[in-house]
């Protein structure tokens, strides 16, 4: 009897817990069933601030500035045509001075030289006589044969004509003169002038000295022009305007320029870098006609500022912001686009785009990192198109 009443204490223990876990899950999924579903809420997506400009204008002028020495248009030693001893030399004769073509520099001893003039002349003289005097015998005999009315060989002819004879003082006619002309010609350079317009750069003889033929008597260079060689990249050679007046530029000029001429394209690319060669030619570069403006030494290093031809149809976009693929991002309508734009000319800080940027597109002034298609962006105070246009000009 004892043993039947525990087991219904124990049955009853285990209804209760089971309904005590009946109870529990009924009341967990009335909980469940009536909580409030969470929801996703995303988050604020705060647009990016950027600076932007307008595509600059094509028609500016592209430019490019390299460095050049400059050299001698024409420079020469002037050495002696004949030999003697210096009698004379002018006193502006001095390394420095700048000179007028035809200017004496000095004068060799010309005493010998007129004596040899002299005699070439008497020698002149008498082969004259030698030819009028065979040329009188010839008409002579030739009288004498008529009259006889002789008839004579063609060779037996030429004989008694004496026509070799007359041929061989004719030859010695023209030596005669050949030999005055000579004569006359070495008394001239007896008396050393300037070539051209120029300055003398060296002088190597002095009154008393003895020079002979070929002995160097002066450095001289030319002072109308001067000629500066400066290196071009290929790719502006196109664009390169051929009249437009190359500017030249010196720190010690105080901010003032020269103004150049393109003189020729070189045929040789710059062994170094492969660039192309421009010549540039600088008149009056002393300014011995123009004292106003600054003054232009052999040797001295200048910049050199090349104007390119207005590439039409095109605008301007800072090189900075192109992308190493040839692509440009660029805002329109607070968006952020690729572009991919045709360059037609890329300087030194700008490239020049056709085809490729729609209307609308405006350029950033900075660069952005981690950029994407269509992220939105928000517009800050933005540079004026003038503002492009003028930056645009001065280097690219």
């Amino acid at each position: 009897m004892k043993q039947q009443t525990g087991m219904t204490k124990q049955a009853g223990k285990v209804w209760l817990v089971l309904l005590v876990l009946i109870l529990g899950g009924a009341a967990a999924w009335v909980v469940l069933k009536t909580a409030p579903v969470p929801t996703r809420v995303k988050p604020d997506v705060q647009a990016r601030l950027v600076e932007v400009q307008p595509p600059g204008s094509g028609n500016v002028r592209p430019v490019w500035q390299a460095g050049g020495q400059v050299m001698a248009a024409e420079q020469v030693s002037l050495q002696a045509q004949v030999s003697g001893r210096v009698v004379a030399v002018a006193a502006a004769a001095v390394p420095g001075a700048t000179l007028k073509a035809g200017a004496a520099l000095l004068t060799i001893e010309p005493r010998d030289y007129e004596l040899i003039l002299q005699q070439r002349e008497a020698a002149l003289v008498q082969a004259q006589a030698s030819l009028d005097i065979e040329q009188g015998a010839s008409a002579l005999a030739a009288d004498e044969y008529q009259l006889a009315a002789r008839q004579l060989a063609a060779s037996d002819r030429a004989l008694v004509l004496r026509e070799p004879h007359i041929a061989s003082a004719k030859a010695a006619l023209l030596n005669a003169r050949a030999a005055v002309n000579q004569a006359r010609l070495n008394l001239s350079r007896t008396r050393v002038t300037m070539p051209f317009n120029g300055q003398i750069q060296s002088r190597g003889v002095a009154t008393g000295s003895q020079v002979g033929n070929s002995a160097t008597l002066f450095e001289l260079v030319n002072t109308d022009e001067f000629w500066v060689e400066v290196k071009v990249p290929r790719g502006f050679l196109p664009w390169l305007d051929p009249e437009a007046p190359v500017l030249l530029h010196h720190p010690g000029w105080g901010g003032q320029t020269r103004e150049a001429r393109i003189l020729n394209l070189l045929p040789g690319v710059d062994s170094n870098d492969r660039q192309a060669r421009l010549m540039v030619a600088v008149r009056d570069p002393l300014s011995l006609n123009h004292p106003a403006e600054p003054v232009l030494l052999l040797n001295d290093f200048v910049s050199v500022e090349l104007q390119g031809k207005p590439i039409r149809n095109s605008v301007t976009v800072p090189l900075q912001q192109m992308n190493d693929d040839g692509s440009l991002w660029v805002v329109n309508n607070n968006k952020m686009i690729l572009r991919k734009p045709e360059v037609l000319y890329q300087g030194r800080t700008l490239a020049w785009v056709g085809s490729g940027l729609q209307p609308g597109d405006q350029l950033l002034v900075n660069r952005l990192d981690s950029v994407t298609a269509g992220m939105p962006v928000r517009l800050a105070t933005s540079v004026s198109a003038t503002d492009t246009a003028t930056s645009v000009g001065v280097q690219p």
